[in-house]
């Protein structure tokens, strides 16, 4: 009687073990679930930021081009030699234009 009091105690004692093996393992499997969900999100956050770097580029490059357009229709080829041999307001003007773009430049670039 003695003996089988014992192994009922020890299969007992296994199943309470792997019970707890079975309650880490779906612990762990939810851990799991939370990591995938949070790698999906962080991906489809990479991919917007992505899109919004070029985003930013492109209005970079046009920025650029327009600056280019406006120095151009002044008659400027270089702007740092106008702005030397020219014409106060000239110099005045481009400084301006270049400040602005500079600055437009900086705040887009700050934004990547």
């Amino acid at each position: 009687m003695n003996i089988l009091i014992r192994a009922i105690k020890r299969c007992k004692k296994e199943k309470d073990q792997i019970e707890k093996e079975m309650l880490a393992d779906i612990d762990l499997f939810h851990r799991l679930e939370k990591a995938e969900h949070y790698a999906d999100c962080l991906s489809d956050k990479l991919e917007k930021a992505e899109a919004d770097n070029r985003t930013l580029l492109e209005r970079l490059e046009r920025a650029e081009a327009m600056l280019w357009a406006v120095l151009d229709g002044l008659g400027v080829c270089n702007p740092a030699e106008l702005m030397a041999n020219g014409t106060p307001k000239q110099a005045n003007k481009i400084a301006r234009v270049i400040a602005l773009a500079a600055s437009k430049y900086e705040k887009a670039e700050a934004e990547l």
